[in-house]
């Protein structure tokens, strides 16, 4: 069987607000809709800039953290990165670094391994990693 092309990410973030805010405002997501689910959570959905490649964040609920906090290999807390393919990954480093966007190096960088150009963003909640490569 042939999987589909992705159709979202579900990342849990500490501040649903903060985290929405920054991807609109900071990377140009735009917002697509606000859900609320059966346990009363919010849960807000967002396309990326690029394509309709959709992204949804929620708040972890002190339920959810106890839950996944006992179910730890099942449930887990965090999602390890998502990654962006930027035809010109200094110009796109450059055009988000001007709009406040915080980077772990001062410009992107060669990985040996994978012979790949990538830049990782830090986001303002500190829990969202999201990578830019060539």
């Amino acid at each position: 069987m042939i999987l589909g092309k992705m159709d979202h990410i579900d990342f849990t973030v500490g501040d649903l607000k903060k985290t929405q805010e920054y991807l609109v405002k900071k990377l140009g997501f735009t917002f697509l809709r606000q859900n609320e689910h059966e346990d009363k959570s919010i849960s807000v959905e967002l396309t990326s800039p690029a394509s309709d490649f959709v992204i949804q964040i929620h708040e972890a609920s002190q339920e959810e953290l106890r839950r996944r906090k006992e179910q730890s290999s099942e449930f887990p807390l965090y999602f390890n990165h998502i990654a962006f393919k930027e035809d010109n990954i200094n110009e796109a480093f450059k055009t988000l670094k001007n709009k406040g966007v915080s980077f772990k190096s001062t410009a992107p960088t060669l990985n040996p391994v994978t012979g790949r150009t990538l830049a990782n963003v830090i986001d303002d909640d500190g829990r969202l990693w999201i990578q830019l490569t060539d």
